[in-house]
């Protein structure tokens, strides 16, 4: 894709999260953001929870995981690769920030089973950073698999597969354990794919 229409389109995503993040507390929104939660955690089998359990507990390893592959492309002299992981890796704060921004209470454990607790206590919910994350993270090591395994074509394949599955999954886990609401979710694969798109314009503009 152009760089510039790499920009466009992040733009594009970024003015409708925004918009999306406004609209988050009206009422209407609201009241489809409890249906849709009570909706998916109907009939949820534990297998089921497990497994959107485990999908989540992998975010709190993301920046662990950046620095280490970050320090061992750097030592394979693919310092470039290493930086555009890191500033990947970086842009994991940014939901922190959005979130005082906008200002949108987290799921109501009084109406919506919480099944799934976060490290530190939380208010405020959109953008989801799981969603924001993982969208950021594992697009970035999707598309960059082939530069950053070269020579082994079939953890490519492993990689792109697990980075594309644990991208679309973790919209659903964070809904089904009851961690955030639909426009959450919505605005973490907005966010985290406009700030995708930013990092993909860096990269190639200085590849």
């Amino acid at each position: 894709m152009p760089k510039s229409k790499l920009l466009r389109l992040g733009l594009v995503l970024t003015i409708t999260g925004i918009i999306i993040g406004i609209l988050a507390k009206n009422p209407q929104i609201v009241y489809l953001n409890y249906q849709t939660s009570i909706l998916i955690q109907q009939g949820q089998t534990h297998t089921i929870i497990q497994l959107n359990c485990l999908v989540s507990q992998i975010s709190y390893y993301l920046p662990l995981i950046g620095i280490a592959l970050a320090f061992y492309l750097a030592r394979q002299n693919k310092k470039h690769l290493a930086l555009t992981l890191i500033i990947a890796t970086l842009t994991l704060v940014i939901p922190s920030l959005l979130k005082q921004l906008f200002q949108v209470p987290c799921p109501n454990p009084n109406e919506i089973r919480k099944l799934f607790y976060a490290v530190l206590p939380r208010t405020y919910c959109y953008p989801s950073s799981h969603v924001f994350g993982y969208t950021v993270f594992f697009g970035t090591i999707y598309s960059l698999r082939k530069a950053i395994w070269a020579k082994y074509p079939g953890l490519q394949d492993v990689m792109g597969i697990f980075s594309v599955g644990l991208i679309a999954l973790v919209g659903i886990s964070r809904i089904s354990l009851g961690a955030h609401w639909l426009t959450d979710v919505i605005g973490g694969y907005l966010f985290g794919f406009a700030t995708f798109f930013g990092i993909f314009y860096f990269y190639n503009r200085k590849k």
